[in-house]
């Protein structure tokens, strides 16, 4: 289903990132990397501290640079659902002999678009504890085309020119930074620590 609604989204003139969407007062932090970089367990994370998510894998993002709601529903591996003390028995398992499930979670009622005003690009790192670092403005746009949803379907589509317009405008409204974790031992505590207060920083 992620890859069918990506290519309607797509179609339908949207950005799509692949990440995740949490509100942060009137606006959006977007986190984007690759598979297995943690998106979800941070957005779980956020979930628990009493923030919407408003999108979880599938982000979409208009020609305005304002994220739309998404499914109400996260996914996580069975090592975040330990995190987080949450039972497997009643959720729904991605794939056969894998686990990870579909976690739901409450929809945002207020439909409403909200710009974009974060995004951070999460990466492993040899590193001891989670930081951020800085991006060039030169460095966004390469980094929002990277982690586009199914890149492979806006040269399908032949959309590379709107394409690179909408990242060209997402980056230049939004913050961009890298936030590095270490590769083993995710400090889940200390990565939001460190998002949030960036989100503070740059308001």
């Amino acid at each position: 289903m992620g890859t069918c609604i990506g290519a309607i989204l797509w179609q339908r003139g949207f950005t799509v990132l692949h990440g995740n969407a949490v509100r942060i007062g009137d606006g959006v932090m977007v986190c984007v990397g690759h598979s297995g970089a943690g998106k979800s367990t941070l957005a779980a994370e956020f979930i628990r501290r009493g923030f919407p998510v408003i999108a979880d894998d599938v982000v979409a993002v208009d020609q305005n640079a304002n994220a739309v709601q998404g499914i109400p529903r996260i996914k996580l591996w069975q090592e975040s659902l330990d995190h987080f003390d949450l039972d497997n028995s009643n959720l729904t398992r991605l794939r056969s002999g894998e686990d990870k499930f579909s976690v739901k979670f409450e929809a945002v009622n207020d439909a409403a678009r909200l710009p974009v005003k974060w995004i951070f690009v999460l990466e492993a790192g040899d590193c001891d504890y989670p930081h951020i670092e800085a991006i060039r403005a030169m460095e966004a746009l390469p980094l929002l085309v990277e982690h586009s949803y199914r890149l492979e379907l806006v040269s399908g589509f032949d959309l590379r020119g709107s394409h690179f317009l909408n990242c060209t405008q997402i980056a230049s409204q939004a913050v961009v930074a890298k936030v590095i974790r270490p590769r083993s031992g995710f400090l889940l505590t200390q990565l939001y620590d460190v998002v949030t207060d960036f989100v503070e920083m740059h308001q």
